[in-house]
């Protein structure tokens, strides 16, 4: 069974420290405000430079009087002559309330202010005070990083749920561990007893499945290891810091201290947190950082079984480098509703090397190269999916425990839907995104776009072309060399379709080859009679490069990338040095080059090498050579796609658009400016034409989306001017395709009794003034 692998460098990145801002109609019960509740206004036109007493006399007549003059003609502070009756928390803040709300309006309605908001606290973000909290890369935001650390400002987790940790068992004595260990309150500790009559005596934190025992210590390091990223107890000034500060661990040991168990102590482990959730336990996610095996009916059967009680299962990829939609690799492989499987990043961003990943088979990446955390006696740093599977699960454990209500399904959709798209994982994980955990428990999502249609074999025409000697690659840092095993990802600047499948990265053998779907898990050093699936066999052959010219060089530029070895035959290594270089463009057009040091040497290894492309399924190959000695020097061919027109461009099927954190509408008071996000969903690349009507009336600007892989985002602001009620958008998309969605504007006070959202009229200098600024806004 596969677990981790150790990492000696520690990636440490500084704790940035962030303000919350002035959050306008969401989420305000958890915000924050001075027990006496003072409110800032900017007052108006006819108030902003008249003396203090005139505006109190005004403010006056709404239970108001002025507080402080912030800002000269600008912005004041106010307060109410009676507060209302209101929570106020052991520090002397309280939450915001209805009433709040409603002392803005009165006096936005009014006309004594344009706006107004409550006066917020400002904070920095809430911060573990523990000792390796600056080595937590995975907690922080950036690249790769699943912005726990924002997340923290809206919940720090709950003693209320149980996270199971199926694994080597967990080192319940651990100091960042002990406080957030779940006990079994009808067992009695010590008594040599099965007090609750579940079969396993004493079990207080768990149970050992492979002992039949309720003791799940841990005698390896990797189940306590996995527990510390969900659960080590935060802020307590020592270690580390979990994605969830308050929480229960569950123990569930099967593994043993060398790492492996048995499928069926897997499924007694399981079977076990179930038969603890019907009994009342609130166990709402379990962690699985193992695989291996081939399919059992049984653990389906097991983890279906966890699906029935609303457990979710979250399981890690595995780290053979392979794709689970052509290889399975279970549990993770199994379709069933409560499977999140999770593949692993570098804190850069990028697929981990290692890393399993599959376009239909994989959900999600999270942080898992370089991850510290808690181990028996301490902390050290491990990498690999089983490192990314806890980021998730502690992910989801975090919202519900902010949001307990949610359903196992709900929380998932949630988990997905705001998910932050990277284009390294493009074509390679189902979602293409990255775990956000601070957008997941804000709800600011979009819908995972739908795939891509399939698109049949795509043949290719292949053909001589003249070999230019091109040496500028040399230039370039050498990316790998070697003999074997070491294959090496890069990042397409572009979707470069191959076979009629976009793809944003590949994986390069040391061997003269260019996979598309994930590199082979042992050596490749064997060419056969065409290239291996989903590659290009530039010069599929047995490879080595060891001086200081040789290697592996890729340049990546935004008409082309080229990927270039310069290596000697094994068999063959003082014959020189043989050079070959390929070339992919953004239409899909492939050229290769092959320049040998000598004739003898050409007629060797062009006799010993395949030279072609291949797609994924059978007959779908165009192959220049095979052991063909007959080749000669300086070949130079080209490959042209002939596949129609595979990519019509961007169909668009769904819009929708949303204030900040609302559905349908935004409430606008107290900005200027209210932000909007509107969405588009569909399939392929290119621009969306958009139309915006304001009140019904449709807008001379002209706008255009650009859609990529299906998907469009653009913020915007709706002005400030109570003239606007309903902001529609239409988008057409290619082949005729068109969808529309519409924004109101929820008024309040005198507003409400005016003319529906779109029929009421502007003045043509109104709306002209108000397209403009909505159409200008969108970016």
């Amino acid at each position: 069974m596969w677990c981790c692998r150790q990492r000696a460098r520690l990636v440490i990145r500084c704790l940035s420290i962030c303000f919350l801002g002035l959050i306008p109609a969401i989420a305000v019960e958890a915000l924050e405000l001075e027990t006496a509740g003072d409110f800032i206004i900017e007052p108006s036109l006819a108030a902003a430079n008249a003396d203090d007493g005139f505006i109190d006399a005004h403010l006056a007549q709404h239970g108001a009087r002025l507080s402080e003059r912030v800002a000269h003609g600008a912005a004041l502070r106010v307060r109410p002559m009676v507060a209302a009756a209101t929570r106020s928390g052991a520090d002397g803040k309280r939450s915001v309330t209805a009433h709040d709300i409603s002392f803005c309006k009165q006096l936005m309605d009014s006309g004594v202010a344009r706006s107004c908001s409550p006066n917020y606290i400002v904070r920095t973000s809430a911060l573990p005070n523990d000792a390796y909290a600056p080595n937590l890369w995975g907690m922080l935001g950036g690249a790769a990083g699943m912005n726990a650390s924002s997340a923290w400002d809206v919940s720090t987790g709950s003693a209320d749920v149980v996270v199971a940790v199926v694994d080597t068992g967990v080192d319940y004595t651990h100091p960042d561990l002990a406080q957030n260990m779940w006990i079994n309150s009808a067992e009695i500790p010590g008594n040599g007893i099965d007090d609750d009559g579940n079969g396993y005596v004493d079990d207080i934190h768990g149970i050992n499945a492979a002992a039949n025992s309720g003791n799940p210590y841990d005698n390896n390091g990797h189940g306590t290891h996995v527990a510390g990223t969900i659960g080590a107890r935060g802020n307590n000034a020592i270690g580390v810091a979990g994605v969830n500060w308050n929480v229960r661990i569950m123990g569930l040991k099967f593994l043993g201290a060398n790492g492996s168990g048995t499928l069926a102590d897997a499924i007694k482990a399981i079977d076990y947190l179930v038969m603890m959730k019907n009994r009342g336990v609130n166990v709402r996610v379990a962690n699985n950082s193992w695989g291996g095996g081939g399919y059992s009916a049984a653990l389906y059967n097991a983890i279906a079984a966890a699906q029935g009680a609303g457990v979710i299962f979250v399981a890690a990829a595995g780290n053979e480098a392979n794709d689970n939609d052509v290889s399975p690799s279970y549990p993770a492989s199994y379709e069933l509703d409560n499977v999140v499987s999770v593949a692993a990043l570098d804190s850069s961003g990028n697929l981990a090397g290692f890393s399993n990943f599959g376009a239909l088979g994989v959900d999600i990446a999270a942080p898992g190269v370089g991850i510290l955390s808690t181990v028996p006696g301490g902390y050290q740093n491990l990498s690999g999916t089983s490192m990314a599977t806890p980021h998730v699960a502690g992910a989801l454990a975090l919202l519900l425990a902010y949001q307990p209500t949610l359903s196992a399904a709900q929380a998932i959709n949630r988990l997905y839907d705001s998910g932050v798209g990277l284009s390294s994982l493009q074509g390679l994980i189902r979602t293409g995104r990255r775990t956000d955990v601070d957008r997941m428990l804000r709800n600011l999502t979009s819908p995972v776009p739908p795939p891509p249609a399939p698109v049949g074999p795509c043949s290719y025409g292949v053909s001589s072309i003249p070999y230019v000697h091109d040496s500028s690659l040399e230039q370039e840092a050498v990316l790998v060399k070697g003999d074997e095993l070491n294959y090496q990802s890069i990042n397409f600047p572009f979707a470069f379709t191959f076979k009629g499948t976009e793809y944003w990265s590949a994986k390069v053998s040391l061997n003269g080859v260019i996979y598309f779907k994930g590199a082979p898990t042992g050596m490749d050093y064997r060419n056969t009679a065409t290239a291996p699936a989903s590659s290009i066999a530039s010069l599929h052959t047995d490879l080595v490069s060891s001086l200081p010219v040789e290697g592996v060089r890729v340049k990546a530029q935004s008409d082309r990338v080229t990927v270039s070895w310069i290596a000697r035959h094994y068999m063959k290594q003082g014959a020189g040095s043989t050079v070959v270089r390929t070339v992919l463009y953004p239409d899909g057009v492939i050229e290769n080059y092959i320049e040998h040091p000598s004739q003898e040497l050409a007629k060797y290894v062009n006799g010993n090498s395949t030279i072609g492309i291949n797609g994924a399924g059978t007959g779908n190959a165009e192959t220049v050579g095979f052991n063909n000695e007959n080749l000669g020097n300086y070949l130079a061919t080209r490959f042209t796609p002939q596949c129609g027109d595979e990519t019509p461009g961007a169909i668009v099927t769904e819009a929708s658009s949303a204030g900040l954190n609302r559905n349908d509408e935004i409430v606008p008071f107290g900005l200027r400016g209210m932000p909007f996000l509107l969405s588009a969903r569909g399939n392929g690349d290119g621009a969306l034409s958009l139309e915006v009507r304001i009140n019904g009336t449709r807008c001379q600007q002209n706008h255009q989306i650009v859609m990529q892989q299906g998907v469009a985002d653009l913020w915007g602001n709706v002005p400030v001017t109570r003239d606007i009620s309903a902001i529609r958008f239409d988008l057409v998309g290619a082949n005729g395709s068109k969808t529309h969605t519409r924004l109101r504007i929820k008024k309040s006070g005198a507003a409400k009794a005016k003319a529906s959202p779109d029929k009421r009229r502007l003045s043509s200098r109104t709306h002209l003034r108000v397209c403009e600024r909505v159409v200008n806004s969108l970016s």
